[in-house]
């Protein structure tokens, strides 16, 4: 009995322990506050600031206002030189919320496919370290509630059509007019996934069986919409490009077929696939085809890689080996894509589920080719990125897991392993050197969720550094706000850094110009200050301190911990307060919750 009990909890816990090392890594590793469409969509946490009147986006409030809760939770740990910092530990923590709330509502739904626990929390273990999921879970972008909600709102009518009872539908009304106000791509994906799904199942007299429902659903949906216009003076489906004008492009028919099959080993990267659906999806789908997330230069998954095969040349002395990472992203996506072809030729009951991604690729080719309105960007076609359907891989992908540890057990669990191993060499493990990038990490560390149970992980940072005012200000590391300062400065050629007391990093100055410079006076030729002195507190980066409504600025560390000694706190130039408070949003939004505890309730009394 006792080994019993013993099995039964090795595998939550190993579930746990995934959860936690891919939430840490990516919360250490990325910067939000970098990634892609942070500036366009910031203006929402602006908006409920009140800084701004309209945001000029067409997206829902309820994510981002989630966003803006979370800062105002957090916002003790914020100073005047830790923002960007500060919002990617809020954005991670708020993303994770969701995603655990997906997490649990995917549990439930294998569950009822007939998936034992055992293999759930194994593959689920998996799906925490799929480059594609994390990234889903580091951006400030919507298609995390997606993956939250949409579980629970398949469970929801798979239970009202199972007993015919109204109030599962009544419930699944609630998330999904969130989703269907959210963002275009979203509504289209996930109407189109529930419409396919439930279609022979929809007839006149269900209609009138539930009319009253459907019309709570519209009720709701225009409610919501109406909400979200007020805030964004845009409409949901107007199409807008990230500079908020208009986009008026299609994609061309050989965009569809085109694969440029020399180039995928030549050059399997951004910009030599621009002209071709079938080369973006298989190099984005567990990759970061675009470079702007976790191949991004401001993320520190992107330095110091090792690569084991950097060496390796063909018979024409061409260095595929650089390549490696590319190709290997490349061989899963096929892997992945045929696999989802099996699985839908040979099990009917979960195919939809396993081709859920093509649904989302489906969404986007209307979309690229003026369908639905015209959004498309020739030169690099980046509408078709697979981050707008990383749901439906997700989705996917855990389908695909549970299957492979439902008919091959032990070799399931072996190959999970392997997995996740890959997924870390994918994402930019091992590196070559963990002690540069660890020194710039303790500020991240000190801010998070999970300080503590990192400290007990990490040697630089102390349990008790988690609520160290000083180390919070004073001793703050300027150097970790940007990935890039882990090497120093790029001076190409033909060009010298020249230093001076209002620019201690260090001024780029073409050498034809080094003379004029040097004789205006102040500039040197040698830092003024050592690489170390550049972490800390300047004339260029002081920390502002307060001390009843009296603000100083401080220059240097002893300085400061002597002002925080005398009760001066640290202060920033941002006043979180709630001027805007999307009611509809929020009220839905808690219904939903309390909708996926009754779900659950009710599955656990069967």
């Amino acid at each position: 009995m006792y080994k019993v009990n013993i099995k039964k909890q090795i595998y939550p816990l190993i579930h746990l322990i995934s959860l936690f090392f891919s939430f840490l890594i990516s919360e250490l590793y990325f910067f939000s506050a970098k990634g892609v469409d942070f500036p366009r969509y910031k203006v929402y946490l602006e908006y409920f600031q009140g800084d701004v009147s309209q945001t000029t986006q067409n997206q829902g409030l309820l994510y981002y206002y989630s966003n803006y809760l979370m800062m105002l939770v957090k916002q003790s740990s914020l100073t005047s030189l830790n923002n960007e910092l500060f919002l990617n530990t809020s954005i991670q923590t708020t993303n994770i919320l969701f995603y655990l709330c997906g997490v649990m509502g995917l549990f439930k739904l294998l569950k009822i496919y007939g998936y034992n626990s055992e293999g759930i929390y194994i593959s689920l273990s998996v799906l925490h370290f799929i480059p594609k999921v994390i990234e889903m879970r580091v951006l400030m972008k919507p298609e995390i509630t997606a993956f939250a909600f949409l579980p629970w709102i398949i469970i929801s009518c798979e239970k009202y059509f199972y007993n015919k009872e109204k109030k599962y539908l009544i419930l699944a009304t609630l998330p999904l007019s969130l989703l269907l106000t959210s963002k275009p791509s979203i509504a289209g994906m996930v109407g189109l996934f529930l419409l396919i799904k439930f279609y022979n199942k929809i007839n006149l007299s269900l209609i009138k069986e539930s009319g009253m429902i459907l019309l709570l659903l519209l009720i709701l949906c225009f409610g919501l919409g109406f909400e979200n216009y007020s805030a964004n003076e845009v409409h949901i489906f107007d199409t807008l490009n990230e500079e908020g004008g208009y986009l008026d492009n299609t994609a061309s028919i050989s965009f569809l077929f085109k694969i440029n099959q020399e180039e995928l080993y030549n050059s399997p990267e951004f910009g030599h696939h621009n002209n071709s659906l079938l080369g973006i999806t298989f190099l984005d789908t567990f990759g970061d085809y675009y470079k702007v997330n976790l191949k991004s230069e401001d993320s520190y998954f992107t330095y110091y890689q090792r690569n084991p095969f950097s060496n390796f040349k063909d018979s024409n002395g061409f260095n595929y080996g650089k390549f490696s990472r590319n190709y290997l992203e490349l061989t899963f996506a096929l892997v992945f894509y045929i696999a989802i072809f099996l699985a839908f030729k040979r099990n009917k009951e979960i195919a939809l589920f396993v081709v859920s991604p093509l649904i989302g690729l489906f969404v986007l080719l209307l979309n690229a080719y003026g369908v639905i309105g015209k959004n498309f960007d020739p030169l690099t076609g980046d509408t078709m990125k697979t981050s707008y359907y990383a749901f439906f891989i997700a989705i996917s992908c855990i389908f695909l897991l549970c299957e492979l540890n439902k008919k091959f057990e032990i070799l399931g669990k072996f190959f999970s392993i392997i997995l996740i191993l890959i997924f870390l060499f994918l994402l930019g493990f091992p590196k070559s050197d963990y002690k540069v990038i660890n020194s710039n990490l303790n500020e991240k560390v000190i801010i998070s969720s999970l300080c503590r149970p990192t400290s007990l992980i990490l040697d630089e940072v102390k349990g008790s550094d988690c609520s160290n005012v000083v180390k919070l200000t004073c001793e703050y590391n300027l150097l970790s706000i940007n990935p890039k300062n882990i090497f120093e400065a790029n001076v190409p050629y033909g060009y010298t850094i020249l230093y001076r007391d209002d620019s201690p990093g260090g001024e780029i100055i073409p050498n034809e110009k080094v003379k004029e410079f040097i004789n205006e006076g102040g500039y040197s030729l040698e830092p003024i200050l050592k690489k170390y002195e550049k972490k800390y507190l300047d004339s260029q980066n002081p920390i502002l301190l307060q001390n009843e409504g009296l603000i100083v600025e401080s220059t240097e560390i002893k300085e400061c911990i002597q002002y925080i000694s005398q009760g001066y706190e640290p202060i920033n130039d941002i006043s979180f307060h709630i001027k805007t408070f999307p009611f509809l949003n929020v009220v839905v939004g808690f219904l939903s919750l309390f909708s996926f505890f009754v779900i659950n309730r009710s599955i656990n009394k069967k």
